[in-house]
């Protein structure tokens, strides 16, 4: 790993993009691998600086240099173009290369939230994904581990939003719904934004919507409570929310639905309901179990990612 010393000086080049906050080194070399990602000419610099951070255990986030949370919050508002990248910097969000913004204008606490785009442009896909991220996850990382489980598909572009403070709602989503109100509500209302984005661009069976653990909560319940009819649907290690509705209107839509055997977070009693609902309401939905007992996105779900992708580009 390079010194201390080497990265604190080189995180000093901040200043070159006239960055206009007076910063300590220890902030700026928590800054350092956010401003590599903002600049064209590094490669996969940005990451490996935030791994190296990391492994060495120095600081790679603004929360760790003890920025408060209101102070982050001042400093977006004071200076607003550096929002994004004050947002990323403070949650320790892994940057990634080829990753594009969009600005979108949900309803409720997501609000003033972007949504990471990956692959062609919108308006040359005829593919389009839309992913929700898991709890404490980063749009721009699943957007970038997705694309490795699309083995290159061509004119695909894939969406993901960037849930505020890094969850799309506080508790469990096995908790009474009403427990996590009204942030399950704000939750589906961003997936109402990026529907009517993507729609703008695509017609609807065209349209993949996939989430894994808390987003896979969210596309699953939003599916059921909304007429719209993507032409696929996979919740990788979640389940429904039990604020009502139905799979039925879905004959058309590939479903898929997994977990691990031993996962602490989709244990029988969570997921039950939902693999009820999905045999007798949309008996064509495959559902899988891996073997173990690891919260992840599997080979076997990337395996059925790329047989949504087939499927929706063959309608």
């Amino acid at each position: 790993m390079e010194s201390t010393q080497k990265l604190i000086y080189q995180s000093r080049k901040i200043q070159d993009l006239n960055f206009p906050l007076q910063i300590t080194d220890e902030e700026a070399l928590a800054l350092l691998p956010y401003w590599l990602h903002r600049q064209p000419e590094t490669k996969s610099e940005d990451s490996e600086i935030y791994d190296q951070l990391r492994a060495a255990e120095l600081p790679h986030s603004l929360k760790q240099t003890n920025w408060t949370f209101a102070q982050l919050q001042k400093a977006q508002i004071d200076y607003p173009k550096w929002s994004s990248f004050l947002d990323d910097a403070y949650h320790a969000r892994r940057p990634c290369k080829q990753t594009r913004r969009i600005d979108f204008a949900p309803v409720g606490m997501h609000n003033g939230r972007y949504a990471t785009h990956r692959g062609v442009d919108l308006d040359l896909a005829d593919c389009m994904v839309i992913a929700m991220h898991g709890r404490g996850a980063a749009a721009d990382r699943l957007t970038r581990d997705l694309e490795f489980f699309t083995d290159g598909q061509q004119n695909l572009a894939l969406l993901a939003p960037q849930a505020t403070d890094n969850a799309w709602y506080p508790n469990p989503a096995s908790d009474p719904p009403e427990d996590n109100q009204p942030y399950v509500n704000d939750t589906l209302a961003v997936l109402d934004s990026l529907w009517e984005i993507a729609t703008s661009y695509i017609e609807s069976k065209k349209i993949i919507l996939c989430g894994f653990s808390q987003g896979a909560c969210a596309v699953l319940t939003w599916v059921r409570t909304r007429d719209f009819v993507p032409g696929a649907v996979l919740g990788f290690s979640g389940f429904q929310i039990e604020v009502g509705g139905s799979y039925q209107g879905l004959t058309e839509t590939y479903l898929y639905c997994s977990r691990s055997q031993g996962d602490e977070f989709c244990i029988d009693q969570n997921i039950g309901k939902t693999i009820s609902d999905l045999k007798t309401q949309a008996p064509h939905s495959v559902i899988h179990t891996d073997p173990g007992n690891l919260h992840v996105i599997s080979e076997y779900d990337g395996q059925c990612l790329r047989h949504a992708i087939q499927l929706v580009k063959k309608n």
